[in-house]
């Protein structure tokens, strides 16, 4: 799955996300999602323990904290936050 089609609820994850870390790193969008956080964004660890409670926030998730560390890009992110929602139901 491509990293513009990380889709949750019927919804694409990442323009969200891109909002989160821009605020956050204060780096503005556009992102492609491919992006290193830590690299290419600069997002640091109080920066990224807030993008943690962010994330956890926003979509009413618990995020593993060594699971989370292991994501380096929007994408991988968009996915842990998919995986930790759970399957979407059923039409």
């Amino acid at each position: 799955m491509g990293a513009s089609a990380v889709v949750t609820e019927g919804r694409d994850l990442l323009p969200e996300l891109s909002q989160l870390v821009a605020t956050i790193a204060k780096v503005p969008p556009p992102y492609t999602g491919k992006e290193h956080l830590y690299n290419e964004l600069g997002l640091e660890s109080v920066q990224a323990l807030s993008l943690l409670l962010s994330l956890e926030e926003r979509f009413g998730v618990s995020l593993d904290d060594q699971s989370f560390v292991k994501c380096t890009t929007l994408a991988s992110l968009a996915e842990l936050v998919r995986q930790a929602q759970g399957p979407e139901p059923r039409p």
